[in-house]
């Protein structure tokens, strides 16, 4: 009887922790990890196109689209996990850096893979 308790217990514990209202704490972290994600594809794109725009050819052009239909779509994902966040209470420069994200996405990618760019 004991393991279908505690199973019971673990799924309580799972759901509660999905409808939990998010803590600061959570947007931090959620902060940090983006803007690690943000920076290495910072760097792939701007290679890339360097590349393209040093080497104009048929590939390097496709290898800098390719770079930056990689960004738009992380930067879509999380522009859409960031929405867990809106109407919490934060810190200024936390607050800044959700908005800075939402402003940094021109136009979302399209969330059905047969519409990317190929």
């Amino acid at each position: 009887m004991k393991p279908v308790v505690l199973l019971l217990l673990i799924l309580t514990m799972t759901a509660y922790a999905q409808t939990a209202p998010p803590t600061v704490a959570e947007a931090q972290e959620f902060m940090n990890k983006a803007e690690a994600q943000f920076a290495e594809l910072v760097v792939k794109v701007n290679r890339a196109t360097w590349v393209q725009e040093n080497f104009i050819t048929d590939d390097t052009e496709a290898m800098a689209a390719d770079a930056i239909d990689q960004s738009t779509a992380v930067i879509t994902e999380l522009v859409e996990q960031s929405k867990r966040f809106d109407g919490l209470t934060m810190p200024s420069d936390l607050a800044r850096k959700f908005m800075l994200l939402k402003l940094s996405l021109t136009a979302p990618a399209p969330k059905d893979p047969r519409f990317a760019r190929r």
